[in-house]
């Protein structure tokens, strides 16, 4: 669950879905990303719903999911070091 502890929380209070952009699941824009993809949001993400992110990750080949917990929708400022975790496997490259 969302808190004021984390800084973004009170500003992000829009659910997202696909029809409310664009760029998503079924626009075709998706489908056609053909790369090694690291989806990632935070738990408590208030702008990006879970379920976006999951069909995100699965309309892409090879795409996978991290949540953050106790991470609202700016994880370089509420979990650097839990993103940093997450990302430094993925890119295979030590930071």
């Amino acid at each position: 669950m969302a808190s004021a502890s984390h800084p973004t929380s009170a500003r992000s209070t829009r659910s997202l879905s696909s029809e409310d952009t664009e760029v998503g699941p079924g626009t075709g824009e998706i489908e056609d990303v053909d790369a090694k993809t690291l989806v990632i949001r935070g738990e408590d993400d208030l702008v990006v719903t879970r379920e976006l992110s999951r069909r995100v990750t699965r309309e892409i080949d090879d795409a996978r999911l991290v949540e953050l917990a106790e991470c609202g929708h700016a994880p370089t400022v509420d979990a650097p070091e839990e993103l940093l975790d997450a990302v430094e496997p993925f890119i295979d490259v030590p930071v």
